[in-house]
């Protein structure tokens, strides 16, 4: 693809269709407005995988699969003149998704899945109209970023196959751990031989639709809404740590010492019940996730994945606008923000689950019986426990069992009814299942 149709300069009235589909509100605020050619728009195209924001700053795309940065001295002097407001500037995106996450060096830290109509650097743009310096330090990716597949995909020989079909390279012919198939899925949707076309494309807002009158009013406080609605983690920490200090109180009148990593692992928890972390779902057909058609043909065509159906899952909200289905968080694939992930002890993963498992219920049950916390978001949600193994006590139910609550695990039966759900995933050792009672 030329770099000429990578990133387009568009007036409104170029680019109205589509955000009239993206966003239907802001257009119609716009159409309102009805701004003239000098409020330029920016329509730029990724691929599957791409960094659209890197350590808190814009990259966009150019020749040879290459992306810079806004602040790149070779980067077109008048593309940094009308978007180099803000590290990132305001974007709508206008198809597929993207997700935004924190990367650490050792881990990847999912933080939400925006879908297409999301409006991004909205924190951003706002310090740039009071004259606050930002200094962000996500990440956003073209698709989803935390992306896996259920079943194990580390069979040596399979992997020579998608090698050579696929020429990768021996860093990404290593499928050890979930956080390991991003790096894999990007180079096979990269090369000239995968089957399947897959692009984002994001619509940036140049300077000048922020540095307007007070007849920009409305579209003003469109932004103020929306970057208020996505603070909310921020406003109700406070309500989620008057819980915690609850919670600990009441643990301790009973005389009971969690270790660290289950207290951090049940605080997390809370953020996923509550919708401010996200937990894990399968993907849908949508294909707004990633190109997963093709990538399922990579696996089950080149590397031959043998008994089970090729699912994937992604980040997911609990309780969003667009869905109401419940999500997973397993011990094997930590995503916590605060606290530490790992292990410091001998325990097992089912002790460790039983541990959780008694936590939660002792703090749910303190909930039920106090109504001062109900604006914690905790109200309604329930937790099950699912391990691979069978439980001696009964309170650990089979990962066998998961698909019959929850029909998207076998979806993907109706294009490989010989295939089965992959009860045996990794993933599953030590997975709770957190919901919203209908």
């Amino acid at each position: 693809m030329a770099a000429i149709s990578l990133i387009q300069q568009l007036t409104w009235a170029d680019a109205r269709e589509d955000v009239k589909k993206a966003d239907q509100a802001l257009a119609r605020i716009i159409d309102k407005i009805s701004p003239n050619k000098n409020y330029s728009l920016f329509k730029v195209t990724y691929s599957f995988g791409d960094l659209v924001v890197k350590e808190g700053m814009l990259h966009l795309p150019q020749e040879e699969n290459r992306l810079i940065s806004l602040a790149d001295a070779s980067l077109d002097n008048k593309i940094q003149a009308k978007l180099g407001y803000s590290p990132i500037p305001l974007f709508l995106t206008l198809q597929n998704c993207h997700e935004v996450f924190l990367d650490t060096g050792d881990r990847a830290i999912p933080l939400n899945l925006f879908n297409t109509g999301s409006l991004l650097g909205l924190f951003e743009s706002i310090d740039f109209l009071f004259g606050r310096r930002s200094a962000p330090r996500w990440n956003v990716s073209a698709g989803a970023r935390s992306l896996f597949m259920l079943p194990k995909v580390s069979e040596t020989q399979g992997f020579k196959r998608l090698s050579k079909c696929y020429k990768l390279d021996a860093l990404d012919s290593q499928l050890t751990h979930f956080s390991d198939h991003w790096h894999v899925f990007k180079s096979i949707a990269a090369h000239s031989a995968f089957t399947q076309s897959w692009k984002s494309e994001i619509l940036v807002f140049s300077k000048e639709w922020l540095n307007n009158d007070l007849g920009w009013a409305e579209f003003r406080r469109y932004l103020f809404q929306h970057a208020w609605q996505q603070s909310q983690f921020a406003t109700n920490k406070v309500e989620l740590s008057l819980v915690w200090e609850m919670f600990l109180k009441t643990v301790a009148l009973r005389r009971l010492k969690p270790t660290t990593y289950l207290a951090d692992h049940i605080k997390h928890l809370m953020l996923i019940a509550s919708g401010h972390s996200p937990g894990f779902r399968p993907a849908d057909d949508s294909q707004q996730a990633a190109p997963l058609r093709g990538l399922q043909e990579a696996f089950l065509n080149i590397y031959m994945l043998k008994h089970y159906l090729p699912t994937f899952m992604h980040p997911q909200l609990l309780n969003t606008a667009s869905s109401t289905l419940p999500v997973y968080y397993s011990l094997l694939f930590p995503t916590l923000l605060e606290g530490s992930p790992y292990k410091k002890n001998s325990s097992t993963i089912m002790l460790d689950l039983h541990g959780i498992h008694s936590l939660l219920t002792i703090l749910l049950d303190k909930l039920s019986q106090n109504t001062f916390f109900v604006g914690s978001g905790l109200q309604g949600v329930y937790f099950n426990y699912f391990h691979v193994e069978p439980d001696q006590q009964g309170k650990i139910r089979s990962s066998q069992l998961i698909p019959e609550k929850d029909t998207d695990f076998l979806r993907e039966q109706i294009d490989f009814p010989d295939r089965v759900f992959c009860a045996s995933s990794a993933f599953w050792r030590g997975c709770i299942k957190i919901a919203r009672q209908q």
